[in-house]
């Protein structure tokens, strides 16, 4: 495995790690906010409106996590920066941007 590909895996076994946590601390607050019995109508609704966010944005932090597994997986399996489109090699600049993207940039438009 070449230095670059070894400094993307590492970045992106940080970020993985810390999504983790992320989500992990959303889906315990989410669950302790069930605990409280009595609440009037207005916290209910800012707990309500609360949850909606957390939840929200839960789901963009595993669709990333999803990705991050994603080019971990063509890390180990040899194809990481290669495009899927047309199997070209994606540019170490754009990779650093997005690394977990799949496509060279003339391909991320299709």
């Amino acid at each position: 495995m070449k230095q670059f590909t070894v400094k993307i895996r590492e970045n992106l076994l940080k970020r993985r790690a810390a999504l983790l946590e992320v989500i992990q601390k959303a889906d315990m607050e989410r669950s302790s906010d069930g605990i409280a019995l009595e609440q009037d109508m207005s916290e209910q609704a800012a707990s309500e409106q609360n949850n909606n966010i957390i939840e929200a944005l839960n789901g963009i932090e595993r669709k990333e996590l999803a990705d991050i597994d994603n080019a971990l997986r063509r890390i180990e399996l040899g194809n990481y920066g290669i495009c899927e489109e047309d199997g070209d090699f994606i540019d170490e600049k754009r990779l650093i941007a997005l690394p977990f993207t799949t496509t060279c940039a003339e391909h991320s438009k299709h």
